[in-house]
This record gives structure tokens, C-alpha cells and sequence, in this order.
């Protein structure tokens, strides 16, 4: 089936670096790359996990505003943060700051967590 994206204006020229978040009809969090990468790049992951986790839709937006402040598009606490580990091999976490020693923390969540499954074996790779 084939994937139905909406861009929101997201433009994947050659070289556009700007960060973006993208959902899926079947995630419950907006998912961001945890690199710098190009926007074309970041479809192309998106794709992919669209393929494992079996979604119809994709909705794409950059994450900051355009405006002076670099305001959020979305809450921090409704993004979760992915990592390509190869192949199939996805990794889905948040970060946060431990007050006492103000290190970064990773909070790892599983597959189910971040979606909504509607059949078992549908994520292929956890």
C-alpha cells in the first residue's frame, strides 16, 4: 500500500538540514532523528518505518517555527527521538537532564510504546 504524505510545506531540496518531526496515523508521539541529517534522508528513514510498523499515513512539519525566537511546533514531551541502528533496526528513546548530576539521561521505549499495533508481528524489527 502506498504511503500518503502530507509535507506541511517541508521542502527536501538538496541540502535543507532543518529539523523535522514527522507522526504517523498509528504512533502516539511525533518521531525526530537524533543526527543531523538532510530532510531527504529523514523521509527516507521514515519510510522505512512506516514500512515496519505498517502506517498509511505520514504527517511532516519542521520542528521550529519561523519566527525570531525558534519557537517548537510541537511540546518536547510529544517527541520521541529515533536512531537508525541499520538495516531494519530502530531505536526509539527520550532524553532528559538528571538534576543532580546534570547528565543526560536515555529513557529507551519499546516499539508498542511509541505505536499503535494493530496486528501482532507487525513491527518487524524490535
Amino acid at each position: 500500500m502506498k504511503l500518503k504524505w502530507n509535507m506541511n510545506n517541508v521542502v527536501a531540496a538538496r541540502g535543507n538540514t532543518y529539523t523535522c518531526i514527522a507522526r504517523f496515523d498509528n504512533s502516539r508521539f511525533w518521531l525526530k532523528v537524533n543526527a543531523i541529517t538532510s530532510v531527504q534522508n529523514f523521509k527516507g528513514d521514515i519510510r522505512r518505518i512506516a514500512q515496519l510498523v505498517g502506517a498509511k499515513e505520514v504527517e511532516i512539519k519542521y520542528l521550529h517555527m519561523d519566527d525570531e525566537a525558534g519557537t517548537l511546533t510541537e511540546p518536547r514531551e510529544n517527541i520521541v527521538l529515533f536512531s537508525d541502528r541499520g538495516g531494519d533496526d530502530y531505536r526509539y528513546f527520550t532524553e532528559s537532564i538528571d538534576p543532580v548530576t546534570n547528565r543526560r539521561t536515555i529513557h529507551y521505549l519499546a516499539p508498542e510504546d511509541v505505536f499503535i499495533l494493530t496486528s501482532v508481528g507487525a513491527i518487524k524489527a524490535a
